[in-house]
Order: C-alpha cells, then structure tokens, then sequence
C-alpha cells in the first residue's frame, strides 16, 4: 500500500481494530460556525509551514478560537497528487494540532508544499441519485456525504477528479475509481450509500491558504487570488508560460498540442494555425529574455512549419501555402508569416524573406479588387472552395502583411493591407451594431501596426474603428461579477483564452490611441487590459494549483481553458504570454516617461 493510501485510511477511519468505524467528520455541526478572526488561519498555516516543511519545534500559536473546527491539510512534494489530512477540534489551535500529528506519521523527507483549508459553510443536506444533479458551484464547493460515511472531498478534489460533472451531476463511478485507487474501505461506505437509494450530500465551502518555502498564498477556487500586474510579475508569468511551451516542443518540432492535466494525458489533435502562432509568441519572449534554450525550441517548431509548405497557385505560380490535411487556410498563411517575420526580427536572419513573400503572394491572389479575402479555404488537390468564412483569418491576414511589408519594404504588401482593411471596416463591419461587432483581436493588432507605418495612418477610418473596437471590447468585460475571481473576464462562466486576446487586442488598441494623443481613452483601453490580464494570472498553473494533479511539474507554467477545466492547449499559453508581454512592455514604457 502506497504513501498516499496510508494516510489515506489513517484520516479516514478509526485506528484500533480490523473493523474500524468510519469515522464522524460533523460537517452537519458547523452550519452556523462563527468566521476565524482575521490572520488566526495565516498563522496557524504558517505555524504548519514551519513545521512540516522547515523541521521548526516552535508551538502552535496562541488562539483564543474555541469554535468547532475541521481543517483539511494537504501535503505534497511535487511529483504527485498530494495527500489530504483531515481533522476536527475545538478550535483552530486544536484541529492544527491533529491535523500536524497526522502529518507527522508520514515520510516527509520529499514534502516541500502544504495546503492549509479551514471548513467556512455547510449547505442544508441534498437528497440525490447516484447521478445527481446537484446546486454546485465546481472549484467553490466540497462535497460530503452522510456523518457516518466519513466520505468527504475538497472542492479541488471533486474537480480533478470530476467527482461532479460539469453538468453538476454526482461521477458515481469516478468517486469509486478514486477511493479504490486509495485502497480505500470507503469504497464500502460508497456502496452502502447507493444502495440505500437516493443519498444525502452536503456541500461545504473552506478558505484555503498555500504554503511553499517562505511564500503563502490565499485562495479562491483553488488559484492564487487576483494580485496586481506589475512588469516583475508579467516577465515571471511569461518566462514560466514560455518554459511550459518549450518544454511542449517535440524533437520532431510539433508541439504537444493538448495537454489532459487531470489526466495526465495527452489529446490527439493538431492545428497548424495556432502551431504557427504559438512559435510567434515564442519569438515574441525570446526577444526579451534571449534565452537561447527557448529559441532553440522555436527553431525546431519552424522547421516543422517549414516542411508543411508547398507550392500553390497565386496568378503567377510563384506562391506557397501551408497545407494541413489537404487544406489550404488564409489564416494558415498569415501565421506562418507572422512566426517567420517574427523570427527575422529577433535574430537578424533573413533568409525566410522569399518564403514570406510567396505565401503572402497567395494570399494577395484571392483579395478582391476591394481589399475582401474572397477565399479562407480551399481543398488544395481538387481547388474545390470551402464555405467556410472565418471572422478572425482576415485580420490575421493583414497583421502579416504589414509586418511583412516593414521587413522587406515592399509597397505592395501595404497597400493590400490597407485595401483590406478598409474593406473589413466599411463593408463587413459597417452596418453592425456595437454589440455584433467581432472581438476581433488580430484586426486591432493590424490596424495598430499599420497606422503606425509612415504613411500608414492617412485614413482616419482605421484609427476610428480601433478605438470603436477597444471601447466595445471593454464595455463587454466582467466588472461586476457574481463571484470575484470572475473580474476582469469575459462571459459568463469566463474561460482564459477569449480574455487573453481581447487583452492583447486592447493593448494594440492603448498603443494606437496614445500614439494619437488620445489620453482619456487611452487610460479607459489599459484599465480593461490590466482586469483582463490579471484575471489571466489567477489561471497560470504554479505549485499552488498544480498540488492535485497527477503530474504537477509538467502542468506548471500552462494555462489551462477555465477555472474549472484543466486543458491546456498550446494557443491558450499563446495568447496569454503574449498579453503578458504586451501589458508589460506598456507599464514599462509608462515608467520610463514617469522617470524622464
């Protein structure tokens, strides 16, 4: 029997005798528990943190706390799940104290991380089926069952291990597989509760705090709490988004693309598109860091890039796309661009420019007169159009060609730029309302980059519509929420990728308006960036949201879809490192003209 399952059964039931009693975890007495004082639960995590991972002898704290309490003590070491403690005393100084000697029966010699969550609220018991459902709130609520049961799982545990679905509806099966992966005799309870019929479950809430060396860390949901972009900050969480990547890039140069956190598990999928942008934002940080470790690993993604290219058609037959089973996608060609323009300008090597410009001569192929992309996907064999139209290629495709146009000075890619700017602006998104406006991130990051080309910025129109675009992005974002992680975000549940490129997007949208002198609307845009992006820190994997995961250190640094969905793809890391740098080279330049 494992470490893990030990401990397990230790906290679970009653030692003494083969046929122990599971033991009364009283849930149903704190309904009415009275709140900790303020700083009694930091102290009594800190006193915790000296202890088990410091070898401290020093005392608990003195605190005069005498209510009923259940503390639930998470210890782990980095390479594994962590082990969950539980105990109930009268008072926090007591509970600890159990909590502490039940640690102390562990091989600690590995622990280098604990997590300290003290019972706040019980919810009135629920009757359900062994599928629920149930009114949960996921990565907010535990979940208990009957006192005699002695089943209990924080709310990090019912999400990892998707004890409640996101439908809210009670995994059955799942809570068994989990205490039968811990040897559990629960697993008996289990059986004995569904065979009753319907079951009552509690939900319970907790404040939980992280500890690891010298740092501790409130939570809220299982993450860090939302803390203050600073550029100190921004480079840590892009330096460590940036590992995350690098670590994803394969020998062969294809990423692991999908990556099953809870599972440990990788999901078999790919995307050429967002495989070329996430070598961009590579680029991106390694002009900022020149950690050449991560060049290297973006080297070897364009190469991969590189040998998805072929010769296509483009009026004259001098034109390259990149395919993908059998396809050709505009966006695909911007991308690529873009990834390799990027490299250019971070090493100085140009030897990629002819390949720029045969995939922009493709694109330029299937422009209208008018300046509109006719084409965003084509079957290469058979030149069979797709139907498909997507609201972002476009944009994409005008980003690439004007920084293609600022490495190689071509007129020509600039004026298409601008033709097809124009167009997206009058005609597609002319007659639309505010609110059926696309959040078109890529278009801004277009229209900021040209219009600050000389002689880039002669029509008002494009300015104009960055500024519409910025202000009906923030006017969208999450001010005041129902629960406060949700700050800063965009929907309703907020996943991390769509805040991520409106925040990029808004960034664009400050540059150009600050450019222009425009400072009132300039200082609305970085308000809601900066709610965006911190929203956007809460997210990152560390060792604090990490500490229930299968594989912690491999998840370390990613970003996953939600609060509560524990993918991580390689766009969402993507899009989030580059809002991380994007804020962070702002900030940095309003310290440099605060100090001038």
């Amino acid at each position: 029997m494992g470490a893990a399952a030990l401990v397990f059964l230790l906290l679970h039931w009653r030692q003494g005798t083969n046929e122990r009693e599971p033991e009364r975890l009283g849930l149903d007495d704190l309904t009415t528990t009275t709140p900790a004082a303020e700083g009694e639960l930091e102290a009594v995590a800190d006193w915790l943190r000296a202890r088990l991972l410091d070898g401290s002898l020093e005392d608990p704290p003195e605190i005069a706390d005498t209510q009923p309490r259940i503390l639930f003590l998470t210890l782990g070491d980095g390479r594994g799940p962590g082990v969950v403690v539980r105990a109930k005393g009268e008072g926090l100084a007591e509970a600890a104290e159990r909590a502490l000697a039940e640690a102390m029966t562990m091989d600690r010699s590995l622990l280098d991380r604990i997590r300290l969550d003290l019972v706040v609220r019980v919810f009135e018991p629920q009757l359900v089926t062994p599928r629920g459902p149930l009114a949960f709130e996921r990565g907010l609520d535990g979940l208990a069952f009957d006192s005699r049961s002695g089943i209990a799982f924080l709310p990090d545990e019912v999400v990892v291990r998707t004890l409640v679905n996101s439908d809210n509806e009670i995994r059955a099966a799942n809570i068994e597989k989990y205490l039968r992966r811990l040897d559990s005799p629960l697993a008996r309870e289990l059986d004995r509760l569904w065979a009753a019929g319907d079951t009552e479950v509690r939900q319970f809430r907790t404040r939980a705090i992280f500890a690891d060396g010298d740092r501790s860390l409130p939570l809220y949901r299982g993450h860090r709490q939302l803390q203050r972009a600073d550029p100190h900050g921004l480079m840590a969480a892009a330096e460590a988004a940036g590992d995350y990547l690098r670590r994803a890039v394969r020998d062969d140069g294809s990423f692991v693309y999908s990556y099953l956190a809870k599972t440990d598990e990788e999901k078999d999928d790919y995307n050429m598109l967002r495989h070329a942008g996430t070598a961009y934002s590579m680029l991106e940080l390694f002009e900022e860091t020149g950690d050449t470790d991560l060049l290297a690993a973006a080297e070897r993604a364009l190469d991969f890039l590189r040998h998805r290219i072929v010769n296509c058609g483009a009026g004259d037959g001098r034109g390259s796309c990149v395919v993908e089973k059998g396809f050709v996608k505009l966006g695909g060609n911007a991308l690529a661009i873009l990834a390799l323009a990027r490299h250019a300008q971070a090493t100085g090597d140009l030897s990629d420019l002819p390949l720029m410009a045969r995939l922009a001569r493709w694109m330029t192929s299937v422009q209208s007169a008018e300046g509109e992309f006719t084409i965003h996907k084509l079957e290469l064999d058979s030149g069979v159009v797709d139907d498909h139209i997507s609201e972002y290629y476009p944009g994409e495709a005008l980003f690439a060609l004007s920084r293609l146009h600022r490495l190689d000075g071509d007129p020509a890619w600039l004026s298409a730029a601008l033709r097809g700017a124009e167009w997206l602006i009058t005609e597609r998104d002319g007659d639309l309302a505010d609110d059926d406006l696309s959040h078109d991130h890529w278009l801004l990051y277009a229209l900021n980059d040209m219009t600050a080309i000389p002689g880039g910025n002669a029509d008002p129109i494009l300015s104009a519509h960055a500024l519409r675009l910025a202000r009906v992005i923030a006017a969208a974002q999450n001010r005041q929420p129902e629960f406060p992680d949700w700050l800063g975000s965009y929907y309703k549940p907020p996943r991390s990728t769509p805040t991520a490129t409106r925040s990029e997007g808004l960034c664009a949208a400050f540059e150009l308006a600050n450019r222009l002198g425009r400072q009132a609307e300039a200082a609305k845009i970085l308000a809601a960036a900066r709610l965006g992006v911190e929203f956007q820190l809460q997210l990152q994997f560390g060792p604090e949201s990490t500490l229930f995961l299968p594989d912690p250190a491999r998840a370390l640094g990613g970003l996953p879809r939600s609060l509560t969905n524990f993918e991580i793809r390689i766009d969402y890391v993507q899009h989030n490192l580059s809002a991380f740098l994007a804020l962070r080279r702002i900030l940095l330049g309003q310290a440099a003209g605060a100090s001038s």
